[in-house]
């Protein structure tokens, strides 16, 4: 990982462009968060070959503020994806853009909220929930289609849908 914060409180990342070399490969993520409280990311740009742009896990009170996760290789954002309990993400006037696949919120996340925010060209599955999340005000544009042609924007425990059926 570019950087990993572990058992941290009241961290606040400011102004920051991180991300891999572009048109490489590696095996880790951008931004990994674990077990902290209290964390900020305002005017920040995660990007590059990195499997995850930004990786929450146990987390609570979290912000990502006026922020890009652009050309991550594997996934724009997980959040729990190993059986973490993180509450209350949420993402203000973000842009998720042409990354291998977008957002995987595992099952014990509660709270998920992302405002004003974008997804755009990314590759697919959009959303692979096992938690609820709310869109308020956000702009979808996903191109992914099933075999029928239908768009796939999310995935849920295996079963592919074309509608927000499980999201709130």
């Amino acid at each position: 990982n570019v950087f990993r914060f572990e058992n941290c409180e009241n961290l606040e990342l400011t102004n920051l462009n991180m991300g891999h070399i572009e048109g490489a490969t590696c095996s880790s993520g951008v931004v990994t968060i674990n077990d902290c409280r209290g964390v900020t990311m305002r005017n920040t740009i995660l990007y590059g070959c990195g499997e995850v742009g930004l990786y929450l896990n146990n987390t609570s009170d979290f912000a990502m503020n006026n922020s890009t996760i652009h050309q991550c290789s594997e996934r724009a954002l997980m959040i729990d994806a190993y059986q973490g309990n993180s509450t209350g993400p949420v993402f203000n006037n973000c842009g998720f853009v042409n990354c291998a696949n977008g957002i995987m919120v595992g099952e014990g996340t509660t709270g998920t909220i992302f405002n004003n925010c974008t997804f755009t060209d990314n590759k697919g599955t959009l959303f692979w929930l096992e938690s609820p999340i709310v869109l308020n005000n956000c702009e979808v544009e996903h191109h992914t289609n099933d075999e029928d042609g239908n768009p796939l924007i999310t995935r849920n425990g295996g079963t592919w849908e074309t509608d927000f059926g499980d999201a709130t």
